[in-house]
């Protein structure tokens, strides 16, 4: 998920500055460019204040068998918090043969919870 990118990202920064080594070759720069880059994007979502325990809750949750989602679909749901019936159906394949109204009311309020404040 971009949670655990923007973990990753800002781990291997942490290691660069603590690197007296690190030196900036174009490769390097390049790299770096869209590390930034990336770490910027993931801020700019609701995602930047989410903790990683809370995100494994939600793929818990979401992982009941009773909704019968692919991990694609999952990852997709935990990245995008889709809040209308548009976008779950445009990220759950065949999702009204796959879940009723019961179900998708569940996993809305699975991602409502991942909306709420950390």
């Amino acid at each position: 998920t971009n949670i655990e990118v923007l973990e990753l990202l800002k781990e291997r920064r942490n290691r660069k500055v603590d690197d007296t080594n690190y030196s900036m070759t174009i490769e390097l720069q390049n790299r770096e460019y869209i590390e930034k880059k990336t770490i910027d994007y993931i801020k700019s979502t609701y995602l930047k204040d989410k903790s990683l325990d809370s995100m494994k809750e939600c793929v818990k949750a979401l992982m009941d068998p009773q909704f019968n989602l692919t991990e694609a679909e999952i990852v997709q749901i935990i990245n995008t918090c889709p809040q209308s019936d548009v976008e779950f159906y445009l990220i759950i394949e065949d999702c009204s043969d796959r879940l009723d109204e019961d179900q998708m009311s569940r996993i809305k309020e699975i991602t409502e919870f991942m909306m709420a404040d950390p």
